[in-house]
């Protein structure tokens, strides 16, 4: 008899010990933010977006996408003194690397800890900028007397990351993570990452097939600004429109897929320093159509948060420096990024919205548009026809 409750008693303490790490969800996805330092510049942030696929309860692959943009202003008296006639410079650096991995985790009741690593396709932009400056009473002539030294270099780096979950529940766990990057611009990365485990069926997503779900039609508009990861503290971020249609399909209990047609607005900026009152200002606007289709999840009641790819082209804009207007180039003419936000319906056909728009790639382009980086934060409404 009491070999037969030593038994029960190990039995259950071995469920409650192992039963977690049973690999319920072969897929998961991560956003992760955090703090990037590289290159001899000031520490900037970082995005990254990852997919993972566990082949097996430890062993799995992974593909990601990061950027980080990096920005100074060295002061005149760096280099020449405090003489009003010397150069102040402006370097801006800006990366994107997408990742391939092989990764292996191991894990105890909630907590997993990953080493992964791997291969990286890393664009690296780098741009500096020499600016003259004038006596005092004299404005500068921008156009006549700057200098830029643009360089833009693909490489093939390795890299390496380790990280920390924990599990706060089945399907979601949150953690840190640290990434190297090697080659000829080392760099290292910390963030915090929220991860989102999922197998691809409908039943594990909550989706289930409506042949009688009808499509509804509705506008979407508000405003938004744009900006970098990248910290100069003499940026302005102007607060510009934008609005679109929509159709919106329900697929589920829980699921809505909605693709959107919309015209957006997105600019900068930035007043050079100066150590007088004549400091350049440069303004850039340009016009985009958006295309993002959408995946929705009503994960309380009136809230839902949505996420998904998102398709631009670009059809013209201007950029100015002290009021003098060119149009602008070197803008790549299809733009692949990224949406994620969060609504509140306040009626059933009426909703408040808040995103983040996110640029990874741009096709047809030596630079990446401004140089700063297009990021957008928007306020705004969706409204059922």
């Amino acid at each position: 008899m009491k070999k037969t409750y030593i038994t029960l008693l190990l039995g259950v303490l071995s469920t409650v010990l192992f039963a977690q790490n049973k690999p319920d969800f072969r897929n998961e996805f991560s956003t992760e933010i955090g703090s990037y330092r590289g290159n001899s510049m000031p520490n900037s942030y970082f995005f990254r977006q990852k997919y993972t696929h566990w082949f097996s309860q430890h062993i799995g692959v992974s593909v990601s996408n990061m950027r980080s943009n990096q920005a100074i202003d060295i002061p005149i008296e760096e280099y020449y003194g405090s003489s009003p006639n010397g150069l102040t410079k402006l370097r801006q650096i800006n990366n994107r690397y997408l990742d391939l991995s092989l990764a292996t985790k191991f894990s105890m009741q909630k907590h997993e800890f990953r080493l992964s690593g791997g291969l990286s396709a890393n664009k690296h932009y780098q741009m500096q900028i020499l600016e003259k400056q004038y006596p005092y009473g004299q404005p500068p002539v921008i156009q006549k007397n700057n200098t830029a030294d643009v360089k833009v270099e693909n490489l093939l780096i390795p890299q390496l990351s380790i990280s920390y979950a924990y599990r706060v529940s089945p399907r979601w766990s949150a953690g840190l993570n640290a990434q190297k990057y090697f080659g000829k611009y080392p760099a290292t990365n910390i963030g915090f990452s929220v991860n989102y485990h999922f197998n691809i069926s409908a039943d594990s997503l909550g989706l289930n097939e409506n042949k009688d779900e009808k499509w509804a039609y509705g506008i979407v508009g508000g405003a938004g600004i744009t900006g970098s990861f990248a910290d100069l503290k003499r940026q302005k971020l102007p607060v510009l429109p934008y609005i679109g249609v929509f159709a919106e399909k329900r697929l589920g209990l829980a699921w809505k897929t909605r693709i959107e047609l919309a015209y957006a607005k997105r600019g900068v900026n930035y007043t050079s320093p100066s150590l007088y009152k004549y400091g350049p200002v440069a303004n850039y606007q340009s016009n985009f159509i958006q295309i993002p289709i959408l995946f929705k999840n009503e994960f309380a009641y009136k809230w839902n948060y949505f996420f998904g790819p998102q398709f631009s082209t670009f059809f013209g804009g201007k950029y100015s420096v002290n009021n003098e207007k060119q149009e602008v180039r070197n803008q790549g003419s299809l733009t692949l990024g990224s949406q994620l936000g969060m609504g509140y319906d306040l009626t059933p056909k009426l909703s408040l919205e808040t995103r983040f728009v996110f640029d990874i790639m741009s096709f047809g382009s030596r630079i990446n548009a401004t140089g700063f980086g297009i990021n957008d934060f928007r306020l705004g409404f969706s409204r059922k026809l």
